[in-house]
């Protein structure tokens, strides 16, 4: 028997496929318009633009909200070098992301967003402090410890730690 939740579910997850942003062009430059196009989705659509690579973090800035077309023009307005993805939201909440972007050098005759590109070093920062704290936790507990070096290897590894053991004693005979 098929369940109504179920085709529910298969008819979102095909719209969910079907929505995605199709172009960004020109590229990105600064102060100049790139146009973006999407296909599917449920309007209205909100258009922003993220830090790049941290799809959780707030909105650097919202582009358009509540469009029903599948194309906006955005004069960019971050700085030159800036990094950036556009996060595409449906009325449904369905979320699409693009390839990550950099400002490309352009023109200065706009109203540059200095708050974005402070947004965009301070998630990075963060990224990069958390991600530093997790790879130095992971290899301080599989370093070996120079007063008890077996006891480290048997947190790192405890199958090697006991196999060393059994060699220890073999080799004593």
């Amino acid at each position: 028997m098929i369940y109504p939740t179920a085709i529910a579910l298969l008819g979102a997850t095909a719209a969910a496929a079907q929505f995605a942003i199709a172009e960004v062009y020109p590229p990105p430059s600064q102060c100049r318009p790139a146009n973006i196009t999407w296909v599917g989705g449920t309007p209205p659509y909100v258009l922003t633009a993220n830090p790049p690579g941290l799809p959780n973090a707030g909105p650097l800035t919202v582009l358009t909200n509540a469009t029903s077309d599948h194309a906006y023009t955005w004069v960019v307005d971050l700085p030159q070098g800036t990094g950036f993805d556009l996060r595409l939201t449906d009325a449904s909440g369905v979320q699409v992301f693009s390839m990550p972007y950099k400002v490309r050098n352009g023109t200065s005759d706009c109203a540059v967003n200095q708050q974005a590109a402070a947004a965009i070093s301070s998630a990075q920062a963060s990224a990069s402090s958390a991600r530093a704290e997790a790879t130095s936790g992971a290899a301080a507990a599989a370093s070996p410890s120079a007063s008890h070096p077996s006891r480290a290897m048997a947190v790192a590894v405890p199958g090697l730690a006991v196999a060393a053991a059994a060699l220890a004693a073999a080799v004593a005979l």
